[in-house]
């Protein structure tokens, strides 16, 4: 039984109706959490949205989960902040702490002066040989945040997160990619509807 450090009360927010967004099989989660689970003790950090079938899902695959809400964070900070280094207390984690992140679509929701600070956060807190997965969405998309709900097979599903509004910046494979250094990419893959999933290896 994994060991889970999260403390969220509130419950999922009601799907909202977005056409583009038809549930999908998620290749590149397999493929971390069979990394993940080689190991002893593996730690993975999900970054949020807060989503409670994901706490019990991912407590299944890893020994410890940790969730640290930073959509939440960031739509009380961005723009307004003007302290880039306030932006990324709540990852106050050990260096070299986890084997694992799931940064979802956080890194769209980021203007490019924020990316390479988040990045170097990302650096720091995975240890050598760590895997991050990243989504990436298509142009043409609603702004609106919505979490990723994974089910039984890596289907994902989605729900709306209204309480949160985050810009959305659109960015080519190769634009994402140029702001990862000290990583180098395991696994990709671009599905139907234009999302594109990402796995990335800790150098």
């Amino acid at each position: 039984m994994a060991a889970i450090v999260a403390a969220d009360k509130s419950k999922d927010p009601v799907p909202g109706p977005v056409p583009w967004r038809a549930p999908f099989t998620c290749h590149t989660l397999p493929l971390f959490l069979e990394r993940l689970g080689r190991l002893d003790n593996s730690r993975a950090l999900d970054v949020g949205p807060v989503c409670g079938q994901n706490i019990t899902f991912f407590a299944q695959h890893v020994t410890q989960l940790y969730v640290c809400d930073l959509f939440h964070h960031l739509d009380r900070k961005l723009p307004r902040s003007t302290d880039q280094e306030a932006l990324w207390d709540p990852l106050d984690y050990p260096p070299q702490n986890f084997h694992g992140l799931l940064l979802w679509d956080l890194i769209d929701r980021l203007p490019d002066e924020e990316v390479p600070a988040f990045i170097e956060q990302c650096r720091r807190l995975l240890a050598p040989q760590g895997l991050m997965l990243i989504f990436s969405l298509p142009e043409v998309v609603s702004p609106a945040v919505h979490s990723y709900v994974v089910g039984p097979d890596y289907r994902i599903t989605w729900r709306r997160q209204a309480h949160l509004s985050l810009d959305f910046t659109f960015r080519h494979s190769r634009a994402l990619e140029r702001f990862l250094e000290g990583f180098q990419p395991v696994k990709s893959f671009v599905i139907k509807s234009g999302l594109r999933e990402f796995l990335f290896e800790r150098i």
